[in-house]
């Protein structure tokens, strides 16, 4: 199976609002105590949270500020 195999192709997308929220959650590097996961507690991050910004049609972002 693998000698049929010609190339491999990872995409890798941005997720910056994901990145600026949490992408430095559970950082190793990070000092104690946020540098691992709480005991018996799932990472639940935003689950549950609605927090989008809409726009309505016709407004700009500058509208909003």
């Amino acid at each position: 199976m693998l000698s049929k195999i010609d190339h491999i192709v990872v995409l890798m997308l941005e997720n910056r609002s994901f990145d600026s929220m949490a992408g430095r959650l559970y950082d190793p590097q990070n000092p104690a105590p946020f540098n691992q996961v709480p005991r018996n507690q799932p990472f639940e991050g935003l689950a549950g949270k609605n927090l989008s910004n809409p726009i309505s049609v016709g407004e700009t972002e500058a509208d909003n500020i």
